[in-house]
């Protein structure tokens, strides 16, 4: 097994939309972005505060198939998120809950096979405010790939939600065209899409089998 060299990134918010293909577009609303730098400056304090589980219990492991992808992927990062929504916080004009992400592990199996894994109870549940325990539960695990990492590259979404732990294996297809770089959206993330939407070759696809270890 080769382990990977991760690349682990704050996890930054971006005020998106999405359109049917899938694909996050981000805005370059001045006034939008100042807003979004405010409220990461106040969710980076809170996270101060919080504390991961040092002895987690409940161990999962996601394996990553790649099939007919266009190029080689060079960069990966994934991140378990989680969230205390019996927990709220004040931010500049509203409330927040709770929420953190774990940077984990990638490793390379063979090829184009990789696995990821991560903890149900991996963060701390304890009174933080004063005002009961927060319980805190897995939102999602994100995964991204990319060409090589750079700021344009397209990055293509392997990850799951909470819902899906329960299934044996998911599925995410993505256009080839948009590797290592889609020009009219250069730094976006693929999202997937509908593969009847498409022919057969001009997608790859993720299986992503779920196994509780």
């Amino acid at each position: 097994m080769i382990k990977l060299t991760m690349l682990c990134l704050p996890v930054i918010l971006f005020l998106t939309a999405c359109d049917n293909e899938g694909f996050n577009q981000q805005y370059d609303n001045k006034q939008q972005v100042s807003q979004i730098e405010i409220e990461q400056k106040r969710h980076a304090e809170e996270n101060e505060r919080f504390k991961i589980n040092s002895n987690p219990q409940k161990h999962y492991q996601l394996t990553i198939d790649v099939e007919n992808a266009p190029g080689k992927f060079g960069q990966f990062t994934a991140y378990a998120n989680y969230q205390a929504v019996n927990c709220k916080y004040l931010m500049t004009s509203s409330y927040s809950y709770p929420y953190y992400s774990i940077p984990l592990e990638f490793v390379r199996i063979l090829e184009n096979q990789y696995q990821v894994r991560f903890y149900l109870d991996g963060m701390l549940d304890e009174d933080y405010y004063g005002t009961g325990i927060c319980e805190w539960k897995l939102q999602n695990v994100s995964v991204l790939f990319s060409a090589i990492g750079a700021k344009t590259d397209t990055r293509f979404s392997a990850g799951i939600s909470d819902t899906d732990l329960y299934k044996k294996m998911i599925e995410t297809n993505h256009r080839k065209e948009y590797y290592p770089i889609y020009e009219e959206r250069p730094g976006s993330i693929s999202n997937g899409l509908i593969k009847e939407r498409a022919l057969p070759e001009e997608y790859f696809t993720f299986y992503t089998t779920i196994e509780k270890i």
